[in-house]
């Protein structure tokens, strides 16, 4: 919590061009859907959910496997089997993996790593 994963999210949809209002993290809505001149983008939010049955229910497995969009998705960390899925993944499909973190002992400062986990 607090690390920036909203904030990077709004970041990158900004470099892809999406005009976005200021709602912020999609924790109550699960996603916020844009369109870009680079294609479609969906920012989500896997926090409220609690088990892989709800992410499920809540289609979230579509955004992933039947969409061909950019998605930026927080909390995937959650669900190991989502999260194992998704590296194993659908040929073609570029993934990266963010992890962002605080830095102990100074609330102001985050960790960032990027590893490419699948080039498309």
């Amino acid at each position: 919590m607090g690390a920036g994963k909203s904030t990077l999210a709004r970041l990158i949809l900004g470099a892809w061009g999406v005009e976005q209002s200021a709602e912020g993290s999609p924790t109550f809505a699960l996603a916020h859907e844009y369109r870009s001149l680079r294609g479609e983008v969906i920012h989500l939010d896997c926090y409220r959910l609690r088990s892989e049955e709800e992410l499920e229910a809540a289609g979230v497995l579509e955004y992933f496997w039947e969409r061909r969009a950019l998605v930026l998705a927080e909390w995937v960390s959650l669900f190991p089997e989502l999260q194992e899925s998704l590296e194993r993944g659908l040929p073609g499909v570029a993934l990266w993996k963010v992890e962002l973190g605080l830095q102990e002992g100074d609330p102001e400062k985050r960790s960032l790593r990027i590893t490419q986990l699948r080039k498309s």
